[in-house]
């Protein structure tokens, strides 16, 4: 009861808070390619979803806490998905064509590699993006700031009964 009652609370905890992230009559993560189609910040300030554009496609939307509000990310197609946020929360990946990248609504996104036919899922690895970027094959590893090629990681075994390797999602350590 004594070594109990003379530990210090806890601190430095998350306060949880509720937010609506969607808009009236237009469905969230309404995608016909059934990706990954939201993905939280690091520290739960953003949130990017894709959201049905008006006359068909997908666009990405970020909501921010300290911006109040949700806003469409500029992206150069009627198909922008697959979000997923660095390791730090500061830039936000995404396909449409190819893969870009963002730092926000109001930053017009820059291409990082244009080898992507259907991804099937991304996630940040230090300074690398993992993804699957066919429907049939494996994973692939690409430097974000493009210093050196791509890098294949996976190969699907076709002959056991393999498809393809899809939706990376990398452990802490």
């Amino acid at each position: 009861m004594t070594w109990a009652g003379s530990r210090s609370p806890p601190t430095g905890g998350v306060a949880p808070f509720r937010v609506v992230i969607s808009e009236p009559g237009v469905p969230v993560c309404g995608s016909h390619y059934n990706t990954g189609l939201i993905a939280i910040s690091p520290d739960g300030t953003r949130v990017a979803y894709a959201s049905s554009r008006a006359g068909g496609g997908e666009r990405l939307v970020m909501w921010e806490r300290d911006r109040g509000g949700a806003h469409e990310i500029p992206g150069p197609t009627l198909n922008n998905y697959d979000p997923c946020f660095s390791p730090d929360g500061r830039t936000l990946s995404f396909v449409g064509p190819g893969i870009l990248r963002t730092t926000g609504p109001d930053v017009t996104p820059t291409e990082v590699w244009g080898g992507v036919s259907v991804m099937k899922g991304m996630a940040w690895l230090g300074g690398d993006l993992i993804c699957a970027p066919h429907a049939t094959g494996g994973l692939v590893s690409i430097a974000v700031g493009g210093e050196r090629p791509p890098i294949k990681l996976t190969v699907p075994d076709f002959s056991g009964g393999e498809i393809s390797h899809r939706y990376p999602d990398p452990l802490p350590d």
